[in-house]
């Protein structure tokens, strides 16, 4: 596992859209249209550019598994902004706006105040490799590093598949959450700081 740079770009973008596509909150935000594909390339090229400015790209050494993990900070600055207009430009209809507005304050709220943690916002690995190391490597490297901070990792899913993984690697629910407005099932996840 490495630590992605700009030129792992199309890459790791490549991957987010792949996993994307089966994502129900991604579903819930994009119009299913004839330019769905291009929606969900534009959310995709956000979270990597928003991540790789916070040094939380994260690719594994055969380039089929990717993760998005950094230390959380609630300092949002301009350039983060206009990232994120260009993205609901592209992607969001107008219409969703504000339903995903509140959705991601909700969730954004249930996480701690301090912002003292690791927030893994992404991951996945492409469904060919075989044997699956990738998935394993880059979820080691994420646990060494929260240890050497000695802080914890938080994470949300809204896939039930994704919320086993993740307890399989230590995470435990701390909330569940359904949207009424989406239908949308939350898992809020919490893997506590562990000494290596």
């Amino acid at each position: 596992m490495r630590l992605a740079t700009i030129n792992d770009r199309t890459t790791v973008v490549s991957i987010i859209v792949t996993m994307f596509k089966s994502n129900p909150t991604i579903q819930f935000m994009v119009k299913n249209d004839r330019k769905v594909n291009k929606r969900i390339q534009a959310i995709a090229e956000y979270a990597f550019d928003f991540a790789i400015k916070r040094d939380g790209v994260y690719i594994s050494d055969n380039n089929k598994g990717v993760a998005i993990c950094y230390h959380y900070t609630k300092n949002i600055k301009f350039s983060d902004i206009l990232l994120m207009a260009k993205m609901v430009l592209k992607a969001i209809h107008i219409s969703k706006l504000l339903p995903i507005f509140m959705h991601d304050t909700f969730v954004k709220s249930q996480r701690p105040n301090d912002g003292n943690y690791l927030y893994f916002w992404f991951f996945g690995v492409l469904a060919e490799e075989q044997p699956k190391t990738s998935a394993r490597d880059l979820t080691i490297a994420l646990f060494q590093q929260a240890s050497a901070l000695k802080i914890p990792i938080y994470a949300e899913t809204t896939l039930e598949k994704n919320k086993k993984v993740y307890e399989r690697f230590g995470f435990k629910v701390y909330k569940t959450w359904k949207n009424q407005t989406s239908g949308i099932q939350v898992w809020f996840m919490r893997r506590d700081y562990q000494p290596v």
